[in-house]
């Protein structure tokens, strides 16, 4: 049986980063990691600024709906080409 495992991202993270050594992705955690340690039933409230100041937004379905099909054609693409 062939069996795929995606990770498609919910959110994008539009806060640019200047300097690789200091990704918007790392302090985004990292300031998740402080909510999830002083919160144990996180809210959307609590999650309210963090969003606001990162710029968090969903990603757009077409674009997951894009990499998802992609991903199953390349899988299916590799599953044939190697019989």
């Amino acid at each position: 049986p062939l069996c795929i495992v995606s990770e498609l991202p919910l959110f994008r993270i539009g806060l640019e980063s200047n300097r690789l050594d200091d990704l918007s992705t790392s302090r985004f955690r990292n300031i998740l990691d402080g909510i999830r340690s002083k919160t144990p039933n996180i809210t959307g409230e609590d999650l309210a600024q963090a969003c606001e100041d990162f710029l968090v937004t969903p990603s757009p379905i077409e674009m997951q709906i894009r990499l998802q099909t992609g991903m199953i054609v390349l899988a299916l693409h590799q599953v044939l080409s190697a019989e």
